[in-house]
């Protein structure tokens, strides 16, 4: 779920707003679609009645390998991450040229399950996502030639036998790491890659996995959506929810340093002194999320404001704005606070007090 944000100056204004949709084949492969949108006021000026949104399609790529995240880099390229087929690549959308930026596929220890075999490797699971978000740092031909990516990189149940559940809770647990490169403009690569943070844990259901840079007072960071893990349903219902918990990352917006902090400790390096949970020592930024899966930044009356996008678990999706320690209910709350879960809870938590199985509300 991806989400973008158009400023309007006023309700008579007429845009036009370009779209990337990835869309999927029954065989598995995807191609891009390029949509131009023009959009008319919701009180159009006087004779204009009849007006109507008009919408162009033109295919610009196709064979791709699940693409995750997709923005516009140097030279209006656009540049994608292929989330099963672990790669970054360049597309033109004018003529449909590509070329691969960086392959990831060895920084993954587990091999690529939806190729094989169920009976060969029992069953075992893709992560959520794989290769997730990527964001490029606002001064990458300035001199902050930064690109940020995150990628699932490991399967603790790799070795185990059938589906490789967690033997204490039965879910399926996966680690995500958060790193950047160095775009080489010479060699037209991502090299030096450096770690932000290799400890976010994993699933194959609710990962999250967007990346953004915003503005705080004028300074950049970078932001990353982490989901609950499917805790309290289908293969993790066994999973506990910690998306009220200050001190995990499970249900989590993170904020880090877009470039480490001087004489500060390795561990903390990238993790801002101000973030509102116990300063360095953890990069949570809000918490109580299910699965925000679109991240998106608007200038409001001169600030920047962040949204986010996050999925529901039979309805109420809902589209948050993304404040400084902000607690958004998750799984207490969903949707509006109207009390629609009568004090329970969507999916695990880590008391014993709801009815369903694994403490969940559902029987």
């Amino acid at each position: 779920m991806g989400m973008i944000l158009v400023p309007m100056a006023g309700l008579d204004l007429l845009f036009t707003i370009s779209l990337i949709i990835a869309m999927r084949y029954i065989s598995g492969c995807l191609i891009f679609c390029f949509l131009s949108l023009s959009i008319y006021s919701q009180m159009p000026a006087a004779g204009d009645a009849n007006k109507t949104v008009s919408f162009n399609k033109k295919i610009i790529a196709d064979q791709l390998d699940d693409p995750w995240t997709v923005v516009y880099g140097p030279g209006n390229k656009l540049w994608i991450t292929e989330s099963r087929g672990y790669r970054v690549l360049r597309l033109n959308p004018e003529t449909g040229d590509r070329d691969t930026l960086a392959d990831l596929n060895s920084l993954r220890n587990f091999p690529r399950y939806d190729t094989i075999n169920d009976e060969t490797d029992g069953g075992k699971p893709w992560p959520q996502g794989g290769l997730m978000g990527m964001a490029l740092h606002p001064a990458i031909l300035k001199g902050k030639a930064f690109v940020y990516l995150a990628y699932v990189f490991d399967f603790e149940g790799k070795h185990d036998s059938g589906k490789g559940e967690n033997r204490t809770d039965g879910g399926f647990h996966f680690l995500t790491r958060i790193v950047r490169y160095v775009y080489d403009t010479v060699a037209q690569k991502l090299v030096d890659p450096v770690t932000i943070c290799d400890s976010i844990p994993g699933s194959n259901d609710h990962n999250g996995g967007r990346l953004i840079i915003s503005d705080l007072e004028g300074k950049p960071y970078l932001f990353y959506s982490v989901g609950d893990m499917g805790a309290g349903q289908f293969a993790n219902g066994g999973r506990q929810n910690f998306a009220q918990l200050h001190d995990r990352y499970e249900g989590k917006i993170l904020r880090f340093e877009t470039e480490p902090l001087d004489n500060a400790t390795p561990a903390g390096s990238w993790i801002p002194k101000d973030n509102p949970f116990k300063g360095n020592k953890y990069p949570i930024w809000s918490l109580g999320h299910r699965n925000g899966q679109g991240l998106a930044k608007l200038i409001v009356q001169g600030k920047t404001k962040l949204y986010l996008a996050e999925h529901g678990p039979f309805s109420d999706d809902e589209i948050n704005v993304i404040v400084k320690g902000g607690n958004y209910g998750h799984p207490l709350v969903i949707g509006y606070a109207d009390g629609n879960y009568n004090g329970l809870a969507a999916g695990v938590t880590p008391t014993d007090s709801l009815p369903g199985k694994w403490n969940t509300t559902y029987p």
